[in-house]
């Protein structure tokens, strides 16, 4: 992360935009922030990919894609196709199931739950912070819906762990895959495929296409067919800049999103909400200084929080 003054300033961001604690609409869209914090480690820290190696995962995509479907159990890649969304299915093929033939479901999940642990433990000095936001934390991933979110409910389906650290990001977790879940249910209703989203997001910005091609998978020629579809629904224009019917649509769909994923918070008691607003910035401080955030991690923190 570089400079303290800029991790100071990233947290400063990320108060500023703290949201009313009796809203739950905003508080549901801004926890997906600050929780994302201690939730992403999980992608790329040293201590997660070494413990997912001893497994035999030793490729990054495969050890991802292994992971993060764990508590899914052995399932098939159409299923993680589905669930995932935004990824190319043959990228998904590549890892899935193969991944099973070399170490099991439950030997992924033991292993990132010690290894997060582990990690939480170096990188976050007050314990007691730590302790307080996975009390506070538990209940409210209980809360958050699963009926139809069938990622949120593999995950809640894990047994909370007595570790303050590992509980805390179960339940950072839960409430992440709880929101994607509605998102991906938000973009199927509005007919938003899967590499769509993406370009729903940006356009077809060309600093952005090495990222859908080398992270998500997707072959310059899909690209190119789904942005000539989106032009012919006016959502990208002729240099595939969004206009404002794509903005109108995108905000529609993160209000919907918003307004499914907030009964949680709208059901927690405003002074709960805002201790755990106040927890996640002072967590958030060693977290963003630690290194161990994945890139677009650091880059969502200096984005608007629209609503």
């Amino acid at each position: 992360m570089g400079a303290s003054h800029d991790v100071d300033q990233l947290v400063a961001r990320l108060d500023h935009q703290r949201p009313a604690a009796d809203d739950p609409r905003g508080v549901a869209r801004w926890v997906l922030r600050a929780l994302s914090l201690p939730h992403a480690p999980v992608y790329m820290a040293a201590e997660v990919r070494d413990a997912l190696a001893t497994l035999g995962l030793t490729h990054p995509r495969v050890a991802y894609f292994a992971q993060r479907a764990a508590p899914l159990g052995p399932v098939p890649a159409e299923v993680v196709i589905a669930t995932f969304y935004g990824f190319a299915p043959r990228v998904v093929k590549t890892a899935i199931p193969g991944a099973w033939s070399v170490t099991s479901p439950e030997a992924v999940l033991a292993a990132t739950l010690d290894a997060m642990g582990v990690l939480l433990r170096r990188i976050v000095p007050s314990h007691a912070q730590i302790e307080r936001a996975a009390d506070l934390l538990r209940p409210i991933a209980e809360l958050h819906p699963v009926v139809g979110r069938p990622l949120a409910a593999a995950w809640a389906s894990v047994p909370w762990t007595g570790d303050a650290h590992v509980d805390l990001w179960l339940a950072t977790t839960i409430i992440r895959e709880s929101r994607g879940d509605g998102h991906i249910a938000a973009l199927v209703t509005h007919g938003i495929g899967p590499l769509a989203s993406h370009l729903l997001q940006d356009g077809d910005e060309a600093a952005r296409r090495p990222k859908l091609t080398s992270n998500r998978g997707w072959t310059e020629s899909e690209i190119d067919a789904t942005v000539a579809e989106m032009q012919q629904c006016e959502l990208l224009d002729a240099s595939g800049v969004l206009t404002a019917h794509a903005r109108e649509l995108r905000a529609r769909i993160e209000d919907v999103t918003d307004e499914t994923s907030s009964t949680a918070w709208a059901a927690t008691p405003a002074d709960v909400v805002e201790e755990v607003c106040d927890l996640a910035v002072a967590i958030a401080r060693p977290i963003i200084a630690s290194g161990t955030l994945p890139p677009r991690a650091l880059e969502r923190l200096t984005e608007p929080l629209t609503r």
